[in-house]
């Protein structure tokens, strides 16, 4: 997921991702380290089977930070940009359902194909349980939200909605 994720979001230059002008870069530098430094790192077996990813580093950050990742430092990673990824969907999905009263299931499905997913690719109803778990509170304060700007201003065109929602469409990282 993460793999697919950064190959559909960011540009790759000679087989390297190119992260640099992302949010995302700061996180890569701070698990650089030098070659010569040994990291002591526990992983567990279950992550021995990650998809390898190339990332590009400045020649400031290479020569200050290192270049090299632990196993473990890859793994605090992955697991951070996949809880990125399940954010903006689960954000953009209470929005969709709310604004537009579009079902979870059909937001999920075009949200992962948007991303590169082939079909049957990822559980989608994992995905839903995720939603139903940790983003139903948060459907219900935009619901209220929207609902008391309706009452006050009547109907909103698409413009006032995008700027008036946008601090919910954001995902802080």
């Amino acid at each position: 997921m993460v793999k697919r994720y950064i190959d559909s979001n960011f540009p790759q230059w000679k087989g390297a991702y190119d992260l640099t002008g992302s949010v995302m870069y700061n996180f890569v530098t701070s698990m650089l380290a030098h070659s010569t430094m040994k990291v002591p790192s526990r992983v567990s077996v279950k992550y021995q089977y990650f998809l390898p990813i190339t990332l590009l580093v400045t020649e400031y950050d290479f020569y200050h930070f290192g270049f090299e990742c632990s196993a473990l430092q890859q793994v605090k990673f992955s697991n951070a940009v996949r809880s990125m990824i399940l954010d903006d969907l689960c954000r953009k999905a209470a929005l969709a359902k709310v604004l537009y009263d579009m079902p979870i299931t059909r937001f999920i499905f075009h949200y992962l194909m948007d991303l590169g997913f082939e079909e049957g690719e990822v559980n989608e109803e994992s995905l839903r349980s995720i939603y139903n778990r940790k983003y139903k509170e948060y459907e219900k304060r935009i619901q209220e939200f929207y609902s008391d700007l309706v009452t006050d201003y009547g109907t909103l065109d698409t413009q006032f909605e995008k700027k008036i929602f946008g601090q919910f469409a954001t995902t802080p990282i």
